[in-house]
């Protein structure tokens, strides 16, 4: 691979990604697991350093410069043109409202005119002409399963997989490495917020508008 070189005080996108193994940098994903990501960075830092935990205003100070460079650096809208447009800002059923009320304030504070929520499986079978369906959201790291009736997400009828596509990724690689010899570990499987270790049984899932019993 091809490092990269940096001397800002962070990096984001693909500058982040390209840093050599003993940059003085923290790697560091915002959101993991389709929540605020406060347990620590995905492995260890740039610099090796081991992952840290997050407080809240680090997760959204760290999801506030990943998005105002996406905005301003990669989609090249101008500061100026901010407070003339609106944004749409689409969150899985399974939301936490703190969190939704923390990237709205992100946004605010970027400095769009006007916000808009939604959630994401009314959109998608709207936008496909349906007013009821099961919609099921397949991500890097988390499948959704939310069923839509009359435009409306069913509160008893979705739940959130804490894995996607990189863990299928991930698995498969573990399989090819084993079926070349390779002496491999079923615990290296476990990846950090996902499979725990050792085993424990996982906690029952719950939404943030459903009551406690």
């Amino acid at each position: 691979a091809e490092w990269g070189e940096a001397e800002a005080p962070f990096l984001c996108g693909e500058a982040a990604l390209r840093l050599p193994p003993d940059a003085p940098y923290e790697l560091f994903f915002p959101l993991r697991r389709g929540r605020f990501n406060y347990s620590g960075s995905a492995g260890a830092g740039a610099n090796g350093a081991p992952s840290r935990a997050h407080s809240a205003q680090e997760v959204s100070d760290s999801l506030a410069r990943l998005w105002a460079h996406a905005i301003l650096e990669v989609l090249e809208i101008s500061a100026e043109e901010l407070p003339s447009m609106g944004v749409l800002l689409l969150v899985r059923d399974s939301y936490e409202r703190r969190e939704v009320r923390e990237m709205l304030d992100v946004l605010s504070a970027i400095g769009f005119g006007a916000l808009a929520l939604h959630l994401r499986s009314s959109c998608a079978c709207l936008g496909a002409g349906l007013q009821s369906g099961c919609v099921v959201e397949i991500d890097s790291d988390t499948v959704e399963v939310a069923v839509v009736d009359d435009g409306v997400p069913l509160s008893k009828a979705r739940y959130c997989l804490p894995f996607g596509r990189r863990d299928v990724e991930h698995y498969l690689s573990w399989l090819l490495e084993a079926e070349r010899g390779g002496v491999l570990s079923p615990a290296s499987l476990c990846l950090e917020g996902f499979l725990p270790t050792p085993p424990a049984p996982a906690a029952p899932t719950t939404f943030a508008d459903e009551a406690p019993p």
